[in-house]
């Protein structure tokens, strides 16, 4: 019996897939014996297709999605265990457990590899159905989306949640982590009152000074200014040629007290440097757009001389991931989540910075490190408020947007990024584009709109009417809505699952494996 496929995640290896659906049912799937095997299609299986496409799946096993009822809930609906709806999955990268995501906003933690199905935990917090499920690089964290418009980063090793972030507007349809790139995300433009920014007068939530002029001056920052162990025991010039003035901000924080303003304004511009310690929540800062790299490369220096060992910085309108050198070199897993189904297989994912993308169309960039966002991406003038799909490019410096009105909507932070810089339009009657995914030589797209699947090459910029058409069709999926693409880390195959995920649209209930030759 078919049914529409609400999820899919693989091992990154390619030894196992899985798929969950709308009958309740994990299915394991063994790809190599699936593509080198001998077992056929039926004749009714094979109408709907090309010709190329002749050999079935082979299905290991299956089991129940069950919704286990809360043993500390004082009134109970029914001790009886029911069966969910698969809407999200996710697995570890050697398949030793896998988490799925339950109607009711419960998420599964299940074993795989031994006593395979075995529910292991119940991580209970959303109210409605999960819908998207994320794992970490380290596979110790997991970021769920819902339908009930919650966002949450989940501790696996405690099953505790670690932080909330801000309400979205819509439920949430897409997670990804971001793919490391040298070039810092632009914050958000916040509006101007009075000259004066609705955060410039906030103080951090670590309850330390955003590290700007206050409208009121503060008397104990004045008087702090001369009792300061840097300077000579003097009223000397505090920039004047004292040999000790260097030591103002290093010793004071080296000696573990706590400065006036423990963020730090580099030559006058309003590059920020974060004060040491553990990456805490921040409220949005007043920050500089225009900071160059010449003032990034400062910061770094001034932070190292100041001996801040902080994992992260934000410098400027940035938000750089910096290594962290603390655990020595140990190996990471590689999550398949962090790759999730189109980045390459060398894992080089950003550890705090992600997408997410909700049903409403608006794309929200977030640092885990603090609740709001960093910025918000809107959709275009006259294009419809809709989007069950968003992924980044494999360099991470461009995020695509699939709309409802079968359109791809492309953002660049070289660019104004809130706004789209270029739309890649298809025929007209080619239906809403459910899925997109980048190709891993970064010059494609592959873009499921509810006609066709489409490769769409980036390369194209319409210079002319009589230009060529930008796209190829790929023959396979044809009339129908799809719930994901998959591309594995080492860009051989390409898999395309078919599925509504519970919102509305018709599908053909088929997953469909490609072969990748390059050309």
């Amino acid at each position: 019996m078919s049914t529409s496929i609400h999820a899919f995640c693989a091992t990154p290896c390619m030894r196992w897939v899985f798929t969950g659906g709308q009958d309740g049912y994990i299915r394991k799937f063994d790809w190599y014996a699936s593509i080198n095997g001998k077992v056929p299609l039926t004749v009714a299986q094979k109408h709907p297709f090309v010709d190329s496409v002749t050999r079935a799946g082979v299905l290991l096993s299956y089991w129940e999605n069950e919704e286990i009822p809360d043993k500390h809930n004082l009134s109970p609906e029914s001790d009886d265990i029911k069966i969910s709806p698969v809407y999200s999955l996710a697995t570890h990268s050697q398949a030793l457990w896998l988490l799925s995501g339950l109607e009711g906003g419960n998420i599964n933690l299940q074993s795989v590899r031994h006593d395979e199905g075995k529910i292991i935990t119940v991580l209970r917090k959303h109210k409605s159905a999960v819908s998207v499920l994320t794992l970490g690089a380290d596979e110790k964290s997991l970021l769920s989306g819902s339908w009930d418009k919650d966002l949450l980063d989940w501790d696996l090793n405690k099953g505790e949640i670690v932080r909330t972030y801000s309400p979205q507007a819509g439920q949430l349809s897409a997670i990804q982590w971001r793919p490391q790139s040298v070039i810092p995300i632009p914050v958000e433009r916040q509006p101007v009152m009075n000259g004066i920014t609705s955060s410039a007068l906030s103080k951090l939530a670590n309850g330390l000074s955003n590290g700007n002029k206050s409208p009121k001056p503060d008397p104990d920052a004045d008087a702090d200014a001369p009792a300061s162990p840097a300077s000579s025991g003097g009223f000397d010039s505090l920039f004047g040629g004292d040999d000790d003035a260097d030591d103002l901000f290093g010793a004071e924080l080296s000696n573990g007290r706590t400065a006036q303003n423990s963020t730090l304004t580099l030559d006058g511009d309003d590059d920020v440097l974060m004060g040491d310690a553990q990456p805490q929540l921040v409220e949005q800062q007043l920050i500089n757009e225009n900071a160059s790299v010449a003032a990034t490369a400062t910061a770094a220096a001034e932070s190292h001389t100041t001996g801040n060992t902080s994992s992260s910085e934000t410098v400027g309108d940035t938000n750089m991931d910096i290594p962290d050198t603390r655990d020595g070199h140990a190996e990471h897993p590689h999550s398949p989540s962090a790759y999730n189904g189109s980045l390459d297989g060398s894992a080089d994912v950003s550890s705090n910075v992600f997408l997410a993308a909700s049903i409403d169309g608006i794309v929200r960039i977030f640092d885990r490190r603090q609740e709001r966002p960093i910025t918000r991406l809107l959709p275009g003038r006259g294009i419809p408020p809709w989007s069950t799909s968003a992924c980044w490019s494999i360099d991470g410096n461009h995020v695509y947007v699939g709309r409802r009105n079968g359109t791809v909507e492309e953002y660049s932070i070289h660019k104004d990024f809130q706004n789209s810089c270029r739309t890649l339009k298809f025929p007209a009657g080619s239906g809403s584009v459910s899925c997109v995914a980048p190709m891993v030589n970064g010059t494609h797209l592959v873009c499921a709109s509810f006609d066709n699947l489409r490769l769409y090459d980036l390369r194209d910029d319409e210079a002319g009417k009589h230009s060529k058409v930008p796209f190829l069709i790929v023959p396979g999926h044809h009339g129908g809505v799809l719930s994901s693409i998959y591309v594995d880390p080492t860009s051989n195959y390409l898999l395309t699952m078919a599925g509504n995920r519970g919102w509305e649209g018709t599908t053909t209930e088929v997953m469909l494996g490609y072969e990748i030759l390059p050309m």
